[in-house]
């Protein structure tokens, strides 16, 4: 599929990345909170 000016729509696959980002960032955070609990709760 392209634009008016040629180029292909990239709008879709934007949209797209910046989801799958968000996700990513959204599961990084949260392992990175369990983590962080449970060195809290089991420190030596």
């Amino acid at each position: 599929m392209t634009t008016g000016a040629g180029r292909p729509d990239e709008s879709g696959r934007s949209t797209r990345f910046r989801m799958t980002l968000g996700r990513v960032l959204l599961v990084q955070v949260v392992t990175l909170v369990l983590l962080w609990l449970l060195q809290a709760t089991y420190h030596v």
